[in-house]
């Protein structure tokens, strides 16, 4: 809440003084009674029955799941975890553009994903006893919450139009406000396609009866990986030196005799960057996270990674002489 009430005061939203978080929750209206209401508790109680299911599919159909998850929380808890399990799951472009810094593009803009999570909890009908929910499929990612759209508007005319914004919960849209996690006027979906349409990521929606689907397309062939292009063409005279102190007589051994094609790739990879991660194996070998996962596994176990950080945000680098055990 503090963290929220900082935010909000650092985007010029809130601008009253106060004390104690009780008394700026009593400004912010969201104290009846003594006791606070469920818009507060639903963006602030880590224990209120708010849920996100999440879930990762092999294929475009709703047959094999590789990742099964559910959370709960408060919903600015379950934004982040929703968002960081997106990031995690598409694919990223890297760019060179001449200098040693990489450029990562990914295939669906981040800012419009956070949009998407911040409306569908902004939005949804919390008396419909169904969760919110993330599901990635190899040719799209899905986000739904339970709430049918306004009737007589389509997300279309809020991105073609001007219609006045429908808030179907007002205390907790003007929580959200504050911090500028969503604006006031309806121009969530605006925002979304400004983002898309700078990387050319399309997007597309379904109204069912009892909830809102969200729809990112996913796009392989903009996203393939070129690692050979990449060390020949694209790399520095540094980059070059790099990785000659990187690669040892051994390691170049193991790399021609036992190694391969994918961890060919992860290795011409490392040759140009600092690490790689889970998500970036997926893109450069085309596998799912799982066998990303245990690929990761197999070349840290042999010596030719060294692995930093915990579950997710693990990352993994090439090892070489001065690291080597």
């Amino acid at each position: 809440m503090l963290r929220s009430l900082k935010r909000a005061q650092e985007a010029g939203r809130i601008d009253f003084p106060y004390t104690t978080k009780e008394e700026a929750l009593q400004r912010l209206d969201c104290i009846v009674d003594g006791k606070l209401n469920n818009a507060a508790k639903t963006m602030f109680c880590q224990n209120f029955d708010v849920e996100i299911q999440m879930a990762t599919f092999a294929t475009s159909e709703r047959l094999t799941f590789t990742d099964i998850r559910r959370e709960h929380g408060s919903i600015l808890n379950l934004i982040r975890i929703g968002e960081q399990y997106i990031k995690d799951a598409i694919r990223w472009r890297v760019e060179f553009d001449g200098s040693i810094e990489r450029k990562e593009i990914p295939e669906i803009p981040v800012k419009a994903i956070r949009e998407v999570l911040v409306n569908s909890f902004c939005h949804r009908d919390y008396l419909i006893p169904q969760t919110n929910e993330i599901t990635v499929f190899k040719d799209r990612i899905e986000i739904y919450n339970a709430g049918t759209f306004p009737e007589g508007l389509t997300p279309n005319d809020y991105i073609e139009g001007t219609p006045r914004p429908y808030k179907r919960n007002p205390i907790l849209a003007q929580l959200l406000y504050y911090p500028k996690d969503i604006e006031s006027f309806g121009t969530g979906f605006k925002r979304i396609k400004e983002e898309c349409d700078k990387i050319g990521a399309e997007f597309d929606f379904e109204m069912q009866k009892y909830g809102f689907v969200f729809i990112f397309r996913r796009k392989d062939v903009a996203f393939e990986f070129d690692a050979t292009n990449i060390v020949t063409d694209k790399m520095t005279d540094k980059m070059t030196d790099k990785m000659t102190d990187k690669m040892t007589d051994k390691m170049t051994d193991k790399m021609t005799d036992k190694m391969t094609d994918k961890e060919m790739k992860i290795i011409q990879y490392l040759q140009t960057s600092e690490f790689v991660t889970n998500s970036i194996v997926c893109e450069i070998t085309g596998v799912a996270e799982a066998t990303a996962k245990r690929l990761l596994k197999k070349m840290t176990d042999n010596g030719l990674l060294g692995a930093v950080g915990e579950k997710r945000t693990r990352k993994y680098t090439l090892k070489g002489d001065n690291n080597q055990k």
